[in-house]
């Protein structure tokens, strides 16, 4: 019964819903730099604001988030449940990520 209900879950979940989000890059003293995941639109914060709106956050090293992609991307792989459209979404998330952290890294 429990490989039923994984196998069903692994083969009815090909749509992956890849929702937009601002996703920070911290600057130091500079504040920060955002994108949006699912847009072109980027900005800046001035640190005064950056402080205010940080608090609470989750945050991820650059190395963890490319593991997590990894591991998303490899599951997609292995068990072949992720739509055409989902994967695509899905890069593009990881390829504005990316510019976040070279922008973080000093690689405007």
């Amino acid at each position: 019964m429990t490989f039923t209900i994984i196998g069903y879950l692994l083969t009815s979940c090909g749509t992956i819903p890849v929702y937009n989000a601002r996703i920070y890059g911290d600057l130091g003293e500079n504040g920060s730099h955002y994108a949006e995941t699912l847009t072109d639109k980027t900005g800046d914060l001035k640190k005064d604001d950056w402080d205010k709106l940080r608090v609470g956050m989750l945050c991820m090293s650059s190395q963890s988030f490319n593991d997590l992609t990894t591991a998303i991307d490899q599951f997609c792989t292995a068990y072949n449940v992720c739509d055409y459209q989902s994967r695509e979404d899905l890069q593009q998330v990881v390829r504005r990520i990316k510019r976040i952290i070279k922008r973080q890294r000093g690689n405007k």
